[in-house]
């Protein structure tokens, strides 16, 4: 009877509004403190996502390093956390049942937020990089490449430019995509067009040929034709403002260009001694500057996106845990209280778990001392019996040395009073004795439970 009322009490102060993972007396709604749970979660998950998706953004090793310190920091401190928490279970013995509730309540926030935020920064590694190899790399790489306008490929050879990184070309300056070269190998067509001033390439013969006699520019692309290169459809091939190109930097693909370029020369019986090779644009500096702008949007989007959905997932697994509270799974009643040399490490790595089992503790010393009910003896036992005592006048109850009340004891010094036990803590019932610590409903001294009063028919 006594066990299942403490039950329903456990169920009643939990669905009530005193649930709070900070303290025991705070007048907190469970809606309240599962939100405010959840946005710390989604700050910090986001706060190491967007540090290690920072640390992808610029160019400099060694402000990279700078910036995925907060991302290192965090996932640190929720480490030790873990693992504080881990070895209190060790250190405190604390691998009992009756610590299983209060355990896996206390541990479902540290355990969510290092779990949410280990996705968080692997998903920030791998998007970073992406963005890294397809537009900041390229960006950063351009920029150290020289600019270069009005470039007529009839007079300027490829040997000339082997640093260009952004080109523009003089106006009627176009591609021949009806007469291009292509190269199948590693699983993809490699396709280049020459670039030419007009936009046609002679057929036969060296006429239309350029005045330094070699062909030297080319528009390239990936998977964007047919072998045999009859209809070119890279970049921006139906652009006809289009007369820019962009260094491709693509240097895995920079052999397989060069074969291509060598079947365009053979199949037109052409010349080509420095082929360069560009992504044809209509205004290489803005598309140059579009990459770094799409970087930084879409990292800034991905951070917005990332804390909504986070605070989802953190308010869902908050409702777990109610559920889990309600049908008597976890709870943070009994939390043990840390064993001796470890109070500092709680004090720092488990606050509110610490606080929480010192408020526990600080009410139950603070249980009120009035008369306990007369406990009458078992038939097994000695029948009760009163009588008054001459020196005090007082009438008492005396019975046998029986088994206490649940979480009782009796005192050795003091007849008559009990000891509270902590829970979750060592000693003979679970928690060491309070002196002097006396429950509600226990007798004065001299009544009750261990009254030293002789029964009638015994010597005193």
């Amino acid at each position: 009877m006594w066990e299942g009322n403490l039950k329903q009490d456990e169920r009643q102060f939990l669905s009530g509004s005193n649930v709070s993972l900070k303290v025991l007396t705070q007048k907190e709604s469970p809606a309240y403190v599962m939100m405010f749970r959840a946005l710390g979660v989604s700050a910090k998950c986001c706060l190491v996502f967007a540090s290690i998706l920072a640390a992808w953004m610029v160019q400099w090793w060694w402000l990279s390093i700078i910036m995925a310190i907060p991302a290192f920091l965090m996932l640190l401190w929720l480490t030790l956390v873990i693992l504080v928490f881990v070895a209190s279970i060790f250190v405190g013995h604390f691998q009992k049942r009756c610590y299983h509730k209060p355990l896996l309540f206390w541990a479902w926030l540290p355990c969510l937020t290092l779990s949410l935020c280990l996705f968080c920064g692997f998903l920030a590694f791998f998007f970073g990089r992406y963005i890294w190899e397809s537009s900041l790399s390229p960006y950063h790489q351009l920029g150290h490449l020289q600019a270069y306008r009005g470039i007529d490929t009839d007079i300027a050879l490829g040997s000339q430019l082997m640093d260009a990184g952004l080109v523009d070309f003089v106006p009627f300056t176009q591609i021949d995509r009806s007469r291009g070269g292509c190269f199948v190998g590693a699983g993809n067509t490699y396709c280049v067009s020459p670039i030419l001033k007009g936009g046609q390439l002679h057929a036969s013969g060296t006429g239309g040929s350029p005045r330094a006699g070699s062909y030297d520019y080319f528009a390239v692309g990936i998977n964007c034709c047919v072998c045999p290169n009859i209809d070119f459809r890279c970049g921006e091939w139906n652009n006809p403002a289009a007369v820019g190109g962009i260094r491709s930097l693509d240097y895995a693909a920079r052999p397989f260009f060069r074969l291509a370029v060598e079947d365009w020369s053979a199949s037109y019986n052409k010349v080509s001694n420095h082929p360069l090779f560009f992504e044809w644009t209509q205004d290489p500096r803005a598309t140059w500057h579009q990459m770094f702008e799409w970087s930084t949007a879409i990292a800034m989007i991905s951070v917005v996106v990332l804390f909504p959905l986070v605070f989802t997932v953190a308010l869902g697994m908050g409702k777990v845990l109610q559920m889990l509270i309600h049908h008597d799974y976890a709870s943070p009643l009994n939390t043990p209280y840390p064993a001796a040399g470890t109070e500092k490490a709680w004090a720092w790595f488990l606050p509110d778990m610490l606080y929480f089992a010192e408020e526990e503790r600080r009410q139950l010393l603070g249980l009120p001392e009035e008369p306990a009910p007369w406990y009458p003896r078992s038939e097994h036992g000695a029948t009760h019996a009163s009588r008054a005592m001459p020196e005090s006048g007082v009438a008492a109850h005396s019975h046998d040395d029986g088994p206490s009340p649940p979480g009782m004891m009796h005192h050795p010094s003091q007849p008559g009073a009990f000891s509270v036990r902590l829970p979750g803590t060592p000693g003979a019932l679970g928690g060491p004795l309070i002196p002097g610590a006396v429950p509600h409903g226990t007798p004065p001294p001299g009544h009750g439970y261990g009254a030293a009063t002789p029964m009638p028919g015994r010597p005193a």
